[in-house]
């Protein structure tokens, strides 16, 4: 399963629309249901309004072995896929095969989306990544259980940079597990 924010490397999608005729864009995303769905719908809606052409590939289901086909293809130099969806934890393993979308994107686009995930697509000074979707997850209080009971075992931490790490039941075990 992808992380909760997916990173598409869409600026390719955008240099594209800007050639003085129509090419056809092959892009690997969307491996299942909803992302499938929403790849095929996205990708559609482009093709239509620049007038170029997209056949989509169809990636792994399994989160690491779509990555491990892409390390393979982009250290390869395998030219057969113009655009990756990619995970939000691999900007900083894939930069070196990637293309700095800032030559690519107006630095207004760029403003447009969220900061911190144009900065987690930011390797060295070259965006590889742009943002595509994003989703965030969810804690529901039941109101069936005393959330004061709860709280008391959870502890939430965060590492030195200030991200969230898995919360923590008293004694140090991962929240959920015995």
């Amino acid at each position: 399963m992808m992380h909760s924010t997916a990173v598409f490397i869409f600026g390719a999608l955008l240099a594209v629309s800007l050639s003085a005729s129509a090419v056809n864009v092959t892009i690997s995303c969307g491996a299942v249901g909803q992302e499938r769905e929403f790849c095929e719908q996205a990708t559609s809606a482009w093709a239509k309004a620049t007038g170029n052409q997209v056949t989509v590939l169809t990636p792994p289901n399994r989160t690491n072995e779509r990555y491990f086909q892409y390390l393979v293809d982009l250290g390869a130099g395998d030219s057969r896929t113009d655009v990756y969806q990619i995970d939000v934890i691999w900007p900083g393993l894939l930069a070196k095969h990637l293309v700095d979308l800032k030559q690519y994107i107006p630095p207004e686009e760029i403003q447009r989306h969220f900061p911190t995930l144009v900065a987690n697509n930011t390797v060295e000074g070259r965006l590889v990544g742009a943002p595509w979707f994003t989703d965030a997850g969810m804690l529901y209080y039941l109101s069936l259980i005393h959330i004061s009971s709860v709280l008391k075992t959870i502890s939430l931490t965060t590492t030195a940079n200030g991200t969230a790490c898995w919360p923590m039941a008293r004694g140090g075990t991962p929240f959920g597990t015995r």
